[in-house]
């Protein structure tokens, strides 16, 4: 997890495409394809237990590509997600956050 709100149980991951598979398996890789393809391919399954374990966990999850990541984009997405997942009526209930 890159960035924890522990209060409202909301966790962030920034994943980079290469290392988790965004834009292929590895296999583009010319050297040591073998050991990319399989390296890229047990870090999704991480991503995909990680994500289920919080989620059960009753966290709400929340992934951006490398990208994707724009500070003001981000910090949106995040308020939009807890307003639907968490009840969250307004910015001013989660500024003390």
């Amino acid at each position: 997890m890159d960035i924890a709100i522990a209060k409202y149980k909301v966790a962030v991951f920034c994943d980079g495409a290469f290392w988790h598979g965004k834009d292929g398996d590895g296999s583009q890789v010319r050297t040591n394809t073998k050991f990319w393809e399989n390296k890229i391919q047990r870090n999704k399954e991480r991503d995909l237990e990680c994500t289920i374990i919080l989620r059960d966990n009753g966290w709400l999850v929340i992934r951006f590509w490398d990208d994707e990541i724009f500070l003001s984009i981000c910090v949106m997405k995040v308020f939009e997600m807890l307003k639907v997942y968490r009840g969250f009526e307004s910015e001013k209930k989660i500024k003390s956050v």
